[in-house]
């Protein structure tokens, strides 16, 4: 129960900084945590000064070395997941767009009539999503209701030949799949898209790291000290990388409606 509460707070946290500005969350990490880290590596010189002898530097060396790579293939292989989530975002988000505007277009085939109730559906839909935005923020209902009138108003049409006929069974089939992309997007925008274990894990090999850079003996403190925060530094900004890519609709980082903007405009016009 105390884990599942841990994890629970864990992506609290890491969606509370997304919803920051990225100069203030950068700030918090790539700024703050390398001094928190040069304050306990102060106290650990001062309270283990035989740490200066290096006496145990060959074999803090020799773990470094493998816990570093196996942190980079962690982090890049999470960075580049999560930055592949934001593309997939955003192209879900213009394919649900532009998908409703290819109905609106090409449902002439049913008479000019139909084509403007169907036009007036869209636009109710395309409207609703801008409101709501970002996905997960609010209800998703709106949009859905919108989209549950313009289904059920092209279920009423009654096609008079092969090629309406083909546009009211397309059409439905891309309003299911609307329908299906637009829930999906909501949870994402709601949850995140990294697993709250990999953020242990990324967690947990990141302190890792930094222990042994702490336990690295270095009679130079200057020098350990440089050395300890530009480990930290790339740490940071991994995390930081993490925190704006794993909520693509928060953030200044967020991904935007300019896609149903653009066929809001369009079909006023």
């Amino acid at each position: 129960m105390e884990t599942a509460v841990a994890f629970r707070e864990l992506v609290r946290i890491t969606s509370f900084l997304a919803t920051l500005p990225a100069w203030l969350s950068g700030l918090l990490l790539i700024v703050g945590l390398p001094m928190l880290v040069a304050g306990l590596q102060a106290l650990i010189r001062r309270h283990f000064p035989v740490l200066g002898e290096r006496r145990h530097n060959d074999v803090a060396g020799f773990l470094l070395a493998v816990i570093g790579v196996i942190y980079a293939v962690s982090a890049g292989f999470i960075l580049v997941d999560l930055h592949e989530n934001r593309v997939e975002a955003k192209n879900a988000a213009r394919s649900e767009a532009f998908s409703l505007m290819a109905i609106a277009q090409t449902s002439q085939v049913m008479g000019k009539d139909a084509q403007q109730r169907i036009v007036e559906h869209v636009l109710a839909y395309e409207k609703a999503v801008v409101e709501s935005w970002p996905p997960g923020k609010g209800s998703p209902m709106a949009p859905l209701h919108a989209l549950d009138r313009l289904l059920t108003e092209i279920s009423r049409l009654q096609p008079t030949n092969a090629t309406q006929a083909a546009f009211v069974a397309e059409a439905t089939r891309e309003l299911m799949e609307v329908s299906v992309a637009h829930q999906e997007l909501d949870i994402g925008g709601r949850e995140g898209y990294l697993d709250t274990s990999l953020w242990v894990a990324m967690l947990i090999s990141s302190s890792a790291t930094l222990a042994f850079c702490l336990l690295f003996g270095l009679e130079n403190a200057r020098l350990h000290y440089l050395m300890v925060a530009g480990v930290t530094t790339v740490i940071a900004v991994n995390l930081f990388l993490m925190v704006q890519l794993n909520h693509p609709f928060k953030g200044d980082l967020a991904v935007q409606p300019n896609s149903h903007q653009y066929v809001v405009r369009e079909l006023e016009r």
